[in-house]
This record gives C-alpha cells, structure tokens and sequence, in this order.
C-alpha cells in the first residue's frame, strides 16, 4: 500500500485532489455549524421555555455526548467498510437530526435530536482528516489538514451571523432548519463525487478494489497498475476491532494512544466549555442577543486566521512547537476574556486573540493525529481519541452549568476552564511524532 500512496504524495497537487479536499472541508464547515448552532440558539431557547443553566448544560452537551458515541463507535467502522459509506451515513444523521431539531415539540425531544445530529458529526471527523491525510502530497499535508479543521470555525462564523438574522425574523427553530437543507443538498454530491480511500481499497482486498483504485488514479493523472500490492504481515492480524483496539493499547501505541487521548480530552474540555456558553453568558451579562452571538462569531473568526497561520507556521518549524506555544496563549487569554467579560469592545478585542489560540490548538492536535498510527489503525486511533476528547467536551458544559447556577462567577469560569490547556501542553509535548 505504501507503494500506491507514494505516488500520491511524492507529486504536485491536481485538481481532484483539491476537489476532494474541498468537499471534507465543507463538510467540515457543515459539522462547525451544526454542533455550535445550539449555543447560537441557546438564550433564545432559554427565554422561550424558561431553562435553568443546568437545562441548559444539558442541551449543550448532548449534540456533544452523540459526538463522542460517533467517534468511538461509529468513526472506526470506516477500517472495515470504507471511509466514503461512513462519510454518507454521518451525514444522513446529521441531516435526520437537524431537520426533527426544527420541530421539536420539548426539551427531552431536543436533546435527543442534537444527540442523534451528535452522533453523526461525531463518526465524520475521523473520515475526513484520514481522506485528507491520504488525498494530499507530503509537501502540502500539514497545510491541507489545517485548512480541513479551518472549515470548523469558518462555518461556525458563517452560522453564527445567519443565526443573528435568523432568529431575530423568524425565531430559533429557523437555525436547525437551515442547517438541515444544507446537509441534505450535500448528500448527492458524496455519493457521485467523493473518492475512497486508496488505502483502505488495497487493504481490504475488496473483488472490485483494482478497478476502484486505477478509476480514482485515472482522476489523479496516474497510470493504472496490474496487480494490487501485498499486504504487510503486520499491519493486521485478521482479528477485527477487538485486534485493532488491542495494538493500539499494546507497545508504543500505547504511550501513543494514552497522551493523545489525554491532550483531546484536556483541549476540548476548555474549547466547548468556552464556544458553548460565551453567547448565553454575554446575554446573562445584559448585552442584546446579536451582541451575545457576535462575542461568539469573534471567536470564530479568529480561529479560522489563528488555524491559516499555524498551517503556515507548522510547515517550517514544525506542528509540535507551534501548537505548544497555542496551547499556553490560549490559558492566558481564556483568563483575560473572564476578567474582561464585562466590558464588551475589550471583550471583543480578546475574543479574537482567544479564538485565534483555541482553534489553533485543537486543530494543531487534529493534524499530527493521522502522523501517529499505521493506517490500518489509523481511523480506528484517532476516533479512539477524538470520542476520550468528548467526553471532555461533553462534561465541561454540564459543569459549568452547574457551578454557573451555585453563584460563581463567569470571570472565575473562566480561569478554571483554562487551566486545561496548561496541563495538555504538557502531555504533547510528551508524545514522540513520527512526522511533524
């Protein structure tokens, strides 16, 4: 297999390359609005039916507890079935949930909407950083997978100043509603466009995965190949997910597997804590709705430059460094976005720096992830520690929610949010790359 990715990755970019990548990033960009447009709509939701913080916490974290049961059981299928039937089968979620979001009757039925539109987000994620990954040349990889988890924050950004307009005409049930055409207008296109992975197409030795691979090199500029390469002895021992999850917590993949678990965990703890609650707290704090989601759209939008600029940096001096240096910035400005909350232009100002840092981070760690594993254990590692990354996600917004409705203070939050990344900068920095 390594043989055929070669050629891949020793030559320039083609334009079905860039397709390709375009797509997962729009997808992406998809998966940034449809996760986060529940904090977009949470003080409007908060105010129509009188939901506590907690009530609130719980909404939050349920489109992110479907995201962590995705990644953990639904991402790794991709090793045994293909990266492109999980890629349509995440997204026929995510539209299903989306679209019953829009005509939720009750806060029970939301919540189980935004778990099963979590689910879907949740099993794409892994998918498309591995197709990425595999669709680039060495030289563009890094660059190409941070423009990949740029789409996140872009589509959050985009999401966020239609929500303004959208529920201040129509009401917050229109926020769903968008989201849900978009997917499914999507769904076409991934089933007549999207490539397999060559990878997985020699790996699996499928009857028609010659044809499949020299259809996919015929779009890449290649010449075709006779035969399929053999299968390294010890890329699997036939053993199915339990084998697979096995390796990853034997030898070195489990020091591997251990601290990027742990860096997931850490960095999305204080990334949802931080995107889920800034537009219900600055709407607490007394500001109008559009302010409340334009504090967020900032955080976005300096994430989508903070993203661009690590690609580029990471390129020359390495990922390991760069998203180091994210992760300690990104401590610092959670404190100082706590201590301004209360003077909106600071505020502003900061949420910039702080989404710049934010994104950085955890797209820093998105981007190293497919460098650690084989690729025949490739998705099933990075969904293993994406789905320990949820859990994280999903506990912070219900903790806050929590210590918000005890009296503490969101400047406080904060600095307690923040400390996370001090301890994730750490555990990286303990990881041995294969490649930066």
């Amino acid at each position: 297999m390594a043989a055929l990715q070669e050629r891949i990755e020793t030559r320039e970019m083609t334009g079905f390359q860039i397709l390709t990548i375009g797509i997962c990033t729009f997808l992406n960009m998809l998966d940034g609005f449809d996760i986060l447009v529940m904090s977009f709509a949470a003080p409007a939701v908060a105010a129509e039916w009188g939901l506590s913080n907690s009530e609130i916490g719980l909404l939050l974290s349920a489109g992110l507890f479907g995201m962590g049961v995705g990644a953990f059981f639904v991402g790794p299928i991709a090793d045994k079935v293909g990266r492109k039937p999980i890629v349509i089968l995440s997204l026929t979620l995510i539209t299903f949930g989306m679209l019953a979001s829009y005509w939720s009757p009750s806060q029970d039925a939301l919540a189980v909407f935004r778990f099963i539109t979590g689910i879907g987000v949740g099993g794409m994620i892994a998918s498309l950083n591995t197709l990425v990954s595999e669709f680039s040349s060495r030289k563009r990889r890094s660059l190409a997978v941070t423009i990949l988890q740029t789409g996140n924050p872009v589509g959050a950004t985009i999401g966020g100043l239609l929500s303004v307009y959208l529920i201040a005409n129509f009401g917050w049930r229109e926020t769903f509603l968008f989201g849900g055409l978009i997917s499914l207008a999507m769904l076409p296109v991934l089933i007549f466009v999207l490539p397999e992975s060559i990878d997985f197409l020699a790996s699996s030795r499928r009857k028609n995965a010659l044809e499949r691979i020299n259809s996919i090199f015929g779009k890449l500029k290649l010449e075709p190949v006779t035969t399929l390469p053999p299968v390294e002895a010890t890329v699997t021992d036939g053993g199915g997910f339990a084998s697979n999850y096995r390796q990853l917590v034997t030898g070195e993949n489990r020091t591997k597997t251990v601290l990027i678990s742990l860096s997931f965990f850490l960095v999305m703890f204080s990334f949802y804590y931080t995107m889920s609650w800034t537009p219900k707290l600055l709407s607490d704090a007394g500001y109008a709705m559009s302010a409340a989601i334009s504090g967020s759209v900032l955080l976005n939008i300096g994430g989508a430059i903070g993203a661009l600029v690590l690609g580029f940096y990471a390129g020359r001096l390495g990922l390991k460094r760069g998203v180091g240096f994210y992760m300690v910035a990104t401590a610092i400005f959670m404190a100082l976005f706590g201590l301004f909350s209360g003077e909106l232009v600071t505020a502003f100002v900061i949420a910039l720096g702080l989404g710049f840092f934010l994104f950085g981070s955890i797209i820093g760690l998105y981007a190293v992830a497919p460098e650690i594993f084989d690729v025949q254990l490739r998705a099933t590692g990075i969904g293993i520690a994406i789905g320990v990354g949820r859990i994280g996600a999903v506990l912070a917004p219900i903790l806050a929610g929590v210590l918000l409705d005890t009296g503490i203070q969101p400047s406080i939050m904060f600095i307690i949010f923040g400390l996370p990344m001090l301890v994730c900068f750490a555990a990286q920095r303990a990881i041995k790359y294969e490649a930066s």
